[in-house]
């Protein structure tokens, strides 16, 4: 047993309970999100809409998601971790699937697109469930990590998909299954969230942390801590313990302006603790405070720029590719074994991800996506070229090294250069980011491929081949915080974002 643990058994076993819920999350969320993520283009092609239509109601949808996000992780962190946010995401998004899939079957296109906007913005379950994620991993002292809980989704994902596909070829329900299988596990999800007997964000440490709401800043080795009013520290802030060592390396790009950061944020902090008399307001400015801060780093700014080339160009994967497949007659059966396939490489990915990240930093991670993207897109190529359809298994076997590297070193930069009290808005950073550009990548390689058909691969080749010259040679500060546990990656009171030296690496 864990030294910190083994004296508290009743603590072990919540905190154990407590992870099994996030993996079996993780799992259900990845069975329950593959028929309508996977094949949803297939089902609005057989409805006869154009591919510049489903990209146009894509990025409407991916535009809307953008500020979903953002407010669903508020909300997250406004009640500190509840479930329920979670359950509102799941049971609202339902509802308004159906909506837009009785919209897409009027053929008003005004109607597809508002009832779209609504599914969008009700839709962040895998925002809210990664930020869950990240909290209790980081409240817990087992030996978890974010790459272990994430493993289980893409389990889910990959050996439901290939199942779907078959059902879809074979019975006689047809395409109406992407919506049978989508109803029944949301409400199973649901049900899992309501009815399960310990909660996703108390995973309680030995080092006592909480989700009460009152907050006391403390000093923590010359940093703070945010704690409730029993003491207990709250959980997300990131707490630095007597016994550990190590100093931390400031990760904007001078100290003095990590100085003046901290400094703004300590007089911040200061004018919070005098409004007792208003807990919600001093919540909502700390909160606020906190995210305007984060979002005005420099070491941010270039990391999004980087998230966003990536999603515009995993775009073509994401949409047209199944577009294209569908054109050349593609068994919907090999459309979810190339969904299974993908998700191969994300099982050891995830799994080792703790190995992975002491290993490498985030720079060669998010090299490593680009390379391997680069080399998804030349097979497309060849595929567009030839038109064997079966090239498409190894391009989904490489999704594990473009999208799910460069996902995995996302969750775990942006943990490490985050302020405390905002982990799920944070994490919303990414992903709102990643909805901006999968609208932008969505609706341009809709009309691309349109007017261009096969040749639109050539084109998005070219323009990888750039990105991925342009970070080795032109961006070397991209990513070169250290990927350390995120444990001690926020210090100085909480806003002095921070990289972590690690033996000859930085």
């Amino acid at each position: 047993g864990d030294p910190r643990t083994e004296h508290h058994p009743e603590l072990a076993r919540t905190m154990a309970s407590s992870l099994a819920l996030i993996k079996a999350s993780h799992f259900t969320l990845g069975v329950m999100a593959c028929a309508w993520g996977r094949f949803q283009s297939i089902f609005l092609h057989s409805m006869g809409l154009a591919p510049s239509t489903i990209g146009m109601l894509t990025s409407v949808g991916f535009i809307l998601k953008s500020i979903g996000y953002v407010s669903w992780g508020v909300a997250m962190d406004w009640f500190d971790g509840s479930r329920y946010v979670l359950m509102a995401s799941i049971i609202a998004s339902s509802v308004a699937l159906e909506l837009y899939r009785r919209a897409v079957g009027s053929g008003v296109l005004l109607l597809m697109l508002i009832t779209k906007g609504i599914r969008s913005l009700a839709n962040a379950q895998y925002c809210l469930l990664d930020a869950l994620t990240m909290r209790a991993v980081q409240s817990s002292d087992v030996d978890e990590d974010y790459g272990r809980q994430r493993f289980w989704g893409s389990l889910g994902y990959g050996l439901s998909s290939w199942a779907v596909g078959l059902v879809i070829d074979h019975s006689d329900y047809g395409t109406d299954f992407i919506f049978i299988h989508t109803y029944s596990t949301s409400f199973f999800f649901a049900a899992l969230l309501a009815f399960s007997p310990f909660s996703l964000s108390r995973a309680k440490s030995a080092r006592g942390v909480s989700r009460k709401s009152g907050l006391e800043h403390v000093k923590v080795e010359g940093g703070t801590s945010s704690k409730s009013e029993d003491g207990s520290p709250i959980l997300g802030a990131n707490v630095k313990s007597s016994s550990e060592e190590g100093v931390a390396e400031s990760s904007v790009n001078s100290r003095e302006e990590s100085q003046a950061l901290a400094l703004r944020q300590n007089k911040f902090e200061e004018v919070s603790r005098r409004e007792k008399k208003n807990p919600d307001r001093q919540r909502v400015k700390l909160i606020l405070g906190n995210l305007k801060l984060f979002l005005a780093s420099k070491a941010l700014c270039v990391f999004l720029a980087n998230l966003l080339a990536m999603y515009v160009l995993l775009c073509v994967f994401e949409s047209v590719v199944w577009i294209h497949l569908e054109r050349l007659h593609c068994p919907r059966s090999i459309v979810g074994l190339a969904t299974t396939c993908q998700t191969i490489v994300e099982y050891p990915l995830f799994y080792y991800s703790k190995q992975i990240l002491k290993r490498y930093t985030h720079r060669q991670l998010f090299l490593i996506a680009h390379a391997s993207l680069l080399a998804r897109l030349v097979l497309l190529v060849a595929l567009g070229y030839t038109g064997f359809m079966l090239l498409i298994l190894p391009i989904q076997l490489l999704h594990g090294l473009s999208f799910g590297v460069n996902w995995l070193a996302s969750c775990e930069y942006v943990q490490h250069i985050a302020p405390p009290h905002i982990t799920a808005s944070a994490q919303s950073a990414i992903s709102t980011t990643s909805v901006i550009a999968s609208a932008l990548g969505t609706y341009l390689w809709g009309v691309i491929y349109e007017r261009y058909n096969s040749a639109s691969f050539f084109v998005a080749t070219g323009v990888e081949l750039m990105v991925f010259i342009t970070i080795l040679f032109l961006v070397p500060s991209l990513g070169l915080a250290s990927t350390t546990s995120a444990s001690a990656a926020s210090e100085s009171s909480g806003v002095e974002m921070v990289r972590v030296k690690r033996s000859g690496k930085q």
